[in-house]
């Protein structure tokens, strides 16, 4: 595939996503796709997740954790089977109803039209401020 065929899978993801429209997001997968976040103390998700129902339930448990009120991309940048996405984020942390605000950057391997790999990168920091439960000392 070429690069803008690249991108266009991407934004398709990404608005799958966005609509919640799981069957299609994870139809663009490919059976055996490696998916990376980073994980955050507190955070119910988070580390390497491999195949479809391993993301599945990556996204079960970010949906369950975090109610997500912005998730804007910015740019998209492809060459050959990459695809780097800059954006950034807004969701209320269920648990804490603390605000978490951060930019991301997400890195996509294409291959045979599917995502085979897919590595996040945020700050870590913001994840655990939003995740930490109060100690009732107005930490």
């Amino acid at each position: 595939m070429s690069a803008q065929e690249n991108i266009e899978l991407a934004k398709k993801a990404y608005a799958a996503f966005g609509s919640g429209d799981m069957e299609t997001l994870l139809g663009l997968f490919a059976d055996d796709i490696v998916w990376t976040t980073p994980s955050a103390e507190g955070m119910p998700f988070g580390g390497v997740s491999r195949g479809r129902d391993q993301v599945a339930a990556f996204f079960q448990a970010l949906v369950e954790a975090e109610d997500i009120q912005d998730f804007t991309q910015e740019d998209f940048i492809a060459q050959d089977d990459k695809v780097v996405v800059l954006g950034r984020s807004k969701a209320v942390v269920r648990a804490t109803v603390r605000t978490i605000e951060m930019g991301y950057v997400h890195v996509l391997t294409v291959s045979g039209g599917q995502v085979q790999r897919f590595v996040e990168y945020f700050d870590t920091a913001a994840a655990v401020q939003g995740y930490r439960q109060s100690t009732g000392t107005g930490a």
